[in-house]
């Protein structure tokens, strides 16, 4: 079995929810300090503020596990209080500068896998692929290090992938200045018989995660309760109004949970709701955010509650270069991928694309890629995993395309 996999089951095992990622970031950041990597991390990596943030408790339980597991006290010390990630550069002479990015998070779903690396949290599993794409960067790492190349390198890991919290973070970062080409890209997706690189992707959706809370007056139910404000009722009306909103199938809404109440006999004083909204094109994801706070007003006043809005995440889609897809697509073969030239229609939500937006506004390019491969269930899935083999395919082919991005001119 290859170091590869050997990391991605230890990364498996320990499965850390954005902002919580001190094993994964450990792990990563030991191995690259081996190979001669500079490493960053820490505070001195957000230079813009943090979305959806989890509550101390839970930073603290996560940093305990942890410990627990073996990650490096000293790197621990640098990222407490949620600052999780890392950021590694190689510099050799002068050439182009390549940025990659690999995600670290995993999502919140109790594993029903039964294999020796299965997840030892309960609640949190690696059911999204994250654990493939930290282990392909820190093998990857390790090859550079061994190879002739002159440039530099940023190896990115990023933390809150899932929520799309990191990204418009780390791809911000004044290391990454200069960036001349950035590549990324996600496994599984598509259940592949065949591994397939999709090297270039369409119709990724712009997004924005929101958290409400909707506040009334609680009083007994049955006594008086005219005299209360029913934030349960009122959060109710809200669901069904924001149903309303997405007008064709360029925007979709989505309110995944909504809690409230505290008894059978109490007029709720207080409700929590978690949503989403996305939409094809930045002018209409603009639109439908607009309808959505209009929506929250109107409830206000129908309802005479009071209803707070906070963003707690957020991706853009920008649409990666042609250029850089086509000369990718030339290195697939090599690395035992087949090649489909077609676009994929990504429909989700990426936050990768706001480095490809920088780099494409500083005069680079960028390219997002969709590694094919047979999926045990889909994405998100409590039976979810992969063909492993994918791992090796992948880090052959960044391998080859970082050093002949290396040797190209800076653009």
């Amino acid at each position: 079995m290859s170091h590869c996999i050997d990391l991605r089951r230890a990364l498996h095992r320990h499965p850390e929810a954005g902002f919580t990622e001190f094993f994964s970031t450990s792990l990563a950041a030991t191995e690259l300090s081996r190979q001669g990597w500079t490493l960053h991390l820490g505070q001195e990596l957000y230079e813009t503020a943090r979305l959806g943030v989890p509550e101390q408790p839970v930073l603290e339980a996560a940093l305990e596990r942890a410990r627990a597991a073996g990650a490096d006290p000293v790197h621990l010390e640098r990222m407490a209080g949620g600052y999780t990630g890392l950021i590694a550069t190689m510099q050799r002479e002068t050439g182009p500068t390549v940025t990659l990015r690999f995600d670290l998070d995993c999502v919140e779903v109790q594993e029903d896998l039964d294999v020796p690396w299965k997840s030892l949290t309960p609640g949190l599993m690696h059911a999204c692929g994250h654990d493939g794409h930290t282990a392909v960067g820190i093998e990857l790492a390790r090859r550079l290090s061994e190879l002739p190349w002159t440039g530099r390198v940023n190896l990115v890991f990023q933390p809150a992938e899932e929520g799309v919290r990191g990204g418009s973070i780390f791809s911000q970062s004044s290391l990454l200045q200069g960036t001349d080409y950035f590549l990324s890209g996600h496994l599984g997706i598509t259940n592949d018989a065949e591994d397939t690189l999709y090297s270039t992707v369409s119709h990724s959706m712009n997004t924005s995660k929101w958290d409400l809370t909707v506040k009334g007056e609680s009083v007994h139910a049955a006594l008086y309760p005219e005299q209360g404000i029913n934030a349960l009722l009122a959060a109710a009306d809200l669901v069904v109004e924001l149903y309303r909103l997405p007008d064709n199938d360029q925007t979709q809404l989505n309110v995944g949970t909504l809690t409230a109440g505290t008894g059978r006999n109490v007029v709720a004083g207080e409700a929590k709701l978690r949503a989403e909204t996305r939409g094809s094109s930045r002018e209409s994801h603009d639109r439908l955010n607009q309808a959505f706070g209009e929506t929250c007003r109107e409830m206000e006043r129908r309802h005479g509650v009071r209803i707070s809005q906070t963003l707690a995440g957020e991706a853009i889609y920008s649409p990666p270069h042609p250029e850089l897809c086509a000369l990718a697509a030339g290195q697939a073969e090599a690395a035992g991928l087949r090649s489909e030239p077609k676009p994929y229609p990504m429909m989700g939500s990426e936050d990768a694309f706001y480095f490809i937006d920088r780099v494409h506004r500083e005069g680079g390019q960028g390219a997002y890629f969709i590694f094919g491969t047979a999926i045990r269930a889909p994405h998100h899935n409590p039976m979810f995993d992969f063909n492993e083999a994918i791992l090796e395919k992948m880090v052959s082919f960044y391998t080859a395309l970082t050093r002949e991005l290396l040797s190209a001119p800076r653009r």
